[in-house]
């Protein structure tokens, strides 16, 4: 779990790794867009998708969007459309954390997957196409 970024700058100095994926939208629309990262945690060591970081620079913008923060969104749903993309169910978490940036208060909202107990997961889906088998959290 993760409940605050390193800022620097008025920029996120935390780096994108095979544990940490920054992501500026959360689509509650279409979660199959997210489907390959959370495969690729899944398959590695587990990992969290971070929402609300502009990408180049890395600036901190929060959840935002139809979106203000994760409390009363529809997290089974989401589990089930994902689930219904892999091939085995895996487990993951929702939470949010805000941060003071600048006199501001920014929430982000996380999603925290879980190493799968059965792999490799294999993404059957996403948004629409069938994809190989991702090995590293790539967008």
């Amino acid at each position: 779990m993760i409940n605050s970024l390193q800022i620097k700058n008025g920029l996120v100095n935390n780096r994108e790794n095979i544990h940490l994926k920054l992501k500026k939208t959360f689509h509650s629309q279409h979660p199959k867009t997210h489907t390959k990262s959370v495969c690729a945690f899944a398959n590695n060591n587990g990992g969290i998708m971070v929402f609300g970081v502009e990408d180049k620079p890395r600036k901190p913008i929060g959840l935002g969007g139809d979106l203000k923060t994760f409390k009363g969104y529809d997290t089974k749903s989401f589990a089930t459309v994902i689930q219904n993309c892999l091939s085995v169910n895996i487990d993951f978490e929702f939470y949010d954390f805000e941060q003071h940036i600048e006199g501001s208060k920014i929430v982000f909202g996380a999603i925290e997957i879980k190493e799968a107990y059965q792999k490799p997961v294999i993404c059957k889906v996403s948004d629409g196409l069938v994809v190989p088998i991702p090995t590293l959290p790539f967008s």
